[in-house]
């Protein structure tokens, strides 16, 4: 059927990684009683652990996860790097690290990353603007290079053509209240 795990040391392999991950479902439960996306600090005082686990789909989209997590089990504490991103050598930091870093593995085999916004959803206006001195400030070199001056010296003269082209191209193309874009600009 093209399965992944269609070998049987793979299918070992998984269900003993599975069976470590799979940890204590009261995990998920705050306090309160209530359910709870992430551990405060009462339930890490009282004993329990961060519920973590990797489903065979999880396996099969991510076929290097389980690789990863035993070399990561060995292997943790050999770059301080890991330490810095909040290895501790727990199963649960072990994912974390391999899907939120490396990415080697589900963000939602972690219980704390289905309430973590990661991307900025908000929309950010371009505003076209064809004030001149703004630009130039923002060419100032602290130790005065010529190639700074030149820049500025050629924006500044052919400012007015510019400025009519940019206001031609609002006029026709209805430029206002579109997403801002990121432009690359290379000097030279």
């Amino acid at each position: 059927n093209g399965s992944l795990l269609s070998d049987n040391s793979s299918l070992a392999s998984f269900s003993a990684l599975a069976a470590s991950l799979h940890l204590d479902g009261a995990a998920r439960q705050g306090a309160d009683g209530k359910k709870a996306a992430m551990l405060s600090a009462e339930d890490l005082l009282q004993g329990k652990w961060e519920k973590c686990e990797l489903t065979e789909d999880d396996i099969m989209q991510y076929p290097e996860c389980t690789q990863k997590i035993e070399w990561m089990r060995k292997m943790w504490k050999s770059d301080p790097c890991y330490h810095g991103y909040g290895v501790d050598g727990s199963d649960c930091s072990i994912i974390m690290y391999l899907s939120e870093v490396e990415e080697f593995c589900p963000h939602r085999a972690w219980s704390g990353s289905e309430n973590k916004t990661m991307v900025d959803t908000r929309v950010t206006y371009a505003a076209v603007t064809l004030e001149l001195q703004p630009l130039l400030n923002i060419l100032v070199d602290p130790n005065e290079r010529q190639g700074y001056a030149w820049i500025r010296m050629r924006i500044s003269r052919m400012w007015h053509r510019w400025e009519d082209a940019a206001s031609n191209l609002v006029a026709k193309y209805h430029l206002k209240d579109r997403p801002k874009q990121k432009i690359l600009v290379h000097l030279g």
